[in-house]
């Protein structure tokens, strides 16, 4: 991988420091011999204040950074101060969720309406406190003949449909008194199709007799089965990872799911589905990462020899820089750039330059959905590269500064399809591509 910025204050010292400090957070019983081997003296308390901040790990942290700051000091109080007063705010903002979640459930049984909750709650239970884990809205599985009666006992409870954020797929509803969100889906994949969806829909994740009843964050649920559960999120990680980035909390949902489910899960079977998706290499360099800082239990690695080379190290500061995209909103900005290459519907090329025209002239398949148009009739693919033109310079000049300027978006999306082709998701979509030939 390209060499990290040097000017950079994520090195492999301080990488260490923060995922230690993390690492001694999710494992509060050994918070002391945590931090005694770390250098802490050495810690720029700023950055790391930041770093907790947009990877949405502060209220975790906080026990730990109170130890610190009893037994050494070393704090600023401006940042100690913040850090209790952040940690506070997302406690608060928690806690009605779960009340909206209890009358969810209560309503959906009395209305005999089966509906499947993953991620969200299912790992928030697996924290110290479950209100140390933010999220922005609750995910529930439907099946398609009961979405409607869902979306029914939805509104009766007060929730308003997003249509400008629903998909087929993905029923958004908001209930803002509760300051809580409902993404009701009829798909894990949500809208996306591509040769690595129709390996989803093969391994049966959402086949009714693999759904497990558990009790979550003080509330009796059913959810998705552990094996099922851990393919969907690493589905869900790659995701994000290839449209815009992720944070280091993902890193600390995995580490606590495989350490507190991994004797429920068929290794064997897990990474023989992990393979068949092409998600190998990712999986084992993120999951050594969980092994290495925050103490994942190496049984998932079962039957498996990973070779991790020394491009480990780009790929941590980009988890931790949460990929860059708070800046200038990248996210959004480059999205539906990258739905194709997540996909597998078009291939990544070799050459940097390569990269860079596929981001400047994409072809029919790497087109995101708005120009439609082109796919259907290839003929007015250099229309659509107008119109997506035109609409930059309309944004650009409305928005100003929260827009990237044309050389850095491009320099941004290749990027990020370098990381994505070295982190062998490249790969599979080139066999993939193939076997459709």
């Amino acid at each position: 991988m390209q060499e990290v910025n040097s000017n950079n204050y994520w090195d492999s010292k301080s990488i260490e420091i923060f995922l230690g400090l993390i690492g001694a957070s999710i494992n509060p019983d050994n918070i002391d011999g945590a931090v005694k081997n770390l250098d802490i003296k050495s810690i720029d308390w700023k950055e790391v204040f930041e770093a907790s901040r947009i990877n949405g790990t502060n209220a975790l942290m906080l026990p730990v950074i109170q130890y610190i700051q009893e037994q050494y000091n070393i704090i600023d109080d401006d940042i100690y101060d913040m850090w209790k007063l952040t940690t506070r705010g997302i406690m608060v903002y928690e806690l009605p969720k779960y009340t909206a979640i209890r009358r969810i459930v209560n309503a959906a049984g009395d209305k005999n309406i089966p509906i499947v909750f993953f991620k969200g709650m299912i790992l928030a239970d697996l924290y110290p406190n479950y209100l140390y884990r933010s999220s922005c809205d609750s995910d529930i599985y439907v099946d398609k003949k009961d979405i409607k009666a869902f979306e029914q006992l939805l509104q009766e409870l007060g929730y308003k449909k997003k249509v400008s954020s629903s998909k087929e797929e993905v029923q958004v509803y908001e209930n803002s008194d509760a300051t809580h969100m409902v993404e009701a889906h009829t798909c894990l994949w949500e809208d996306y199709k591509g040769p690595r969806m129709n390996i989803l829909e093969g391994l049966g994740l959402t086949d009714a007799d693999t759904f497990i009843n558990m009790n979550a964050c003080g509330i009796d649920i059913t959810t998705l089965g552990h094996e099922e559960h851990l393919i969907y999120q690493l589905f869900h990680i790659i995701k994000h990872f290839s449209l815009n980035g992720i944070g280091v909390k993902y890193l600390i949902d995995i580490t606590l799911f495989v350490n507190r489910y991994s004797s429920q899960i068929d290794a064997r079977d897990f990474w023989d589905k992990i393979d068949r998706l092409g998600y190998t290499k990712f999986a084992e360099y993120f999951f050594y990462i969980c092994h290495k800082y925050l103490g994942m239990t190496d049984d998932i690695y079962a039957y498996r020899n990973p070779v991790i080379g020394d491009d480990i190290l780009n790929f941590i500061v980009d988890l931790i820089s949460v990929g860059n995209i708070n800046e200038r909103e990248a996210g959004w900005q480059i999205m539906g750039a990258m739905e194709a290459y997540f996909t597998g519907n078009e291939r990544i090329s070799d050459s940097r330059f390569k990269r860079k025209m596929q981001m400047i002239f994409p072809s029919v398949k790497a087109l995101p959905k708005v120009y439609d148009y082109a796919k259907k009739y290839p003929v007015l693919l250099p229309v659509a590269w107008l119109h997506r033109d035109i609409k930059f310079i309309i944004k650009k000049i409305t928005q100003k500064d929260n827009v990237y300027g044309v050389t850095e978006k491009i320099d941004v999306a290749e990027n990020r399809l370098y990381l994505i082709k070295h982190l062998g998701l490249a790969d599979a979509i080139k066999d993939e591509c193939r076997d459709d030939d």
